[in-house]
C-alpha cells in the first residue's frame, strides 16, 4: 500500500564505488551502494526522518568461444553470425548475485508494514553477440523478499521469477 503522506525532505547521498577485472575470456563487477536520503511526513504526525539504505551486486561473465571481453563494450566477435554457417558470433554467460536492504526505521510510519524491507537476487544469462551491432540477451532472474506481508497473493510472499529476452542493436 502505498503512503501519500510521505514525501522526499531534502539531500540525498550516494556512495557508489565499483571495481571490475577482465581477463581474457572472463570477467567481474562488483558494487557497493550506500544511500542517505532524507524523507518528511504530512498529515497526523508531521516530521521528517533520514534513512540509511544499502546494496550490493557481483556480476561474473565468461565469453564461451574465447573471444576477448572488456568493460563497457561489445566484444571483438572474431566470427560474426553469417546465414551459410561460417560464423556463429560470441556466446557469454554471466552470472549475477546482489541484495538490497532498507533502514527498518522507515517502516511503518515512512514505509507500510506490508512492504519489502530487503530482496536477494540473483540472474543467470545467455548472450548472444551476433556482430559488434546486435546482441540477444536470454536471462532468467529470481528475487526473493525479506520483511512485508505472508498473505497469500501478496508480491512479498512469493519469490518473483522472470524469463526475459530482449534483442538489442548499437551503432
Amino acid at each position: 500500500k502505498y503512503n501519500s503522506s510521505v514525501s522526499e525532505g531534502g539531500e540525498h547521498l550516494r556512495l557508489d564505488p565499483q571495481a571490475y577485472y577482465f581477463w581474457g575470456p572472463f570477467g567481474a563487477y562488483g558494487e557497493y551502494i550506500v544511500s542517505d536520503e532524507k524523507f518528511q511526513l504530512a498529515g497526523k504526525k508531521p516530521g521528517s526522518a533520514n534513512f540509511h539504505n544499502t546494496g550490493w551486486n557481483v556480476v561474473g561473465s565468461c565469453i564461451l568461444t574465447g573471444d576477448e571481453a572488456n568493460w563497457a563494450e561489445i566484444p571483438d566477435v572474431r566470427r560474426p553470425f553469417r546465414l551459410d554457417g561460417s560464423g556463429w558470433g560470441a556466446f557469454q554467460l554471466a552470472v549475477r548475485f546482489g541484495q538490497l536492504s532498507l533502514d527498518p526505521a522507515a517502516f511503518p510510519l515512512y514505509a507500510t508494514s506490508g512492504s519489502a524491507q530487503g530482496a536477494t537476487s540473483w540472474s543467470l544469462a545467455l548472450n548472444w553477440y551476433l556482430n559488434r551491432n546486435v546482441k540477444c540477451i536470454f536471462e532468467y532472474s529470481q528475487t526473493s523478499f525479506s520483511g512485508g506481508s505472508k498473505a497469500p497473493g501478496a508480491v512479498t510472499a512469493q519469490d518473483e521469477k522472470a524469463l526475459l529476452g530482449r534483442l538489442q542493436f548499437g551503432f
